[in-house]
């Protein structure tokens, strides 16, 4: 960017100055964040970087489409666009990124039961979505095992044994 200054002179020998700025605008890319994945409810900041004016598209699970780093909350996988370009809008350039949204697993336990002191074979039926990897019982006292489906409860006190359930997303029941 440069000021040009010009000088203008009469045959009478009358003066006047003025200047001109020229203002160089660089080029510039827009560069979307690396593809990500969320649990369905969850949200995520998409920070974009190179330019100075952003637009994001589609707008609609967008806390503000027309920022570097809008919080997005899609409710299924979306390629998000973003085009980006200088305060001019001299050069402009696009990017996509990629948002898996993975279902929340479901599991459910049954009703509570009550046993005798004593019984030592009571099967707990842990039930849940197919998209679950692992699973985990808690508390592991009195149990025959904590990452099979249905484990041997045998506890010496009341107890409230839990479930906990990961699918492929890395989402939690």
């Amino acid at each position: 960017t440069t000021t040009y200054l010009v000088r203008g002179t009469t045959a009478l020998g009358c003066e006047r100055m003025d200047s001109a700025r020229i203002t160089v605008i660089q080029p510039s890319t827009v560069v979307a964040p690396p593809n990500d994945s969320l649990c369905l409810g969850q949200s995520l900041v998409l920070l974009a970087t190179g330019t100075q004016v952003y637009s994001w598209t589609p707008a609609a699970s967008l806390n503000n489409p027309n920022v570097p780093g809008p919080i997005a909350r899609p409710t299924t996988t979306t390629t998000y666009t973003v085009t980006g370009s200088d305060f001019l809008g001299c050069f402009t350039t696009t990017d996509t990124v990629l948002v898996n949204v993975f279902p929340l697993p479901t599991v459910n336990v049954g009703q509570d039961t009550t046993i005798s002191a004593g019984t030592t074979d009571l099967q707990l039926n842990g039930q849940y979505s197919n998209d679950v990897l692992s699973l985990l019982w808690s508390p592991v006292t009195g149990l025959s095992c904590t990452t099979c489906a249905n484990p041997i409860a045998a506890p010496k006190i009341t107890t409230t044994y839990s479930l906990t359930v990961t699918n492929n997303g890395g989402c939690t029941a």
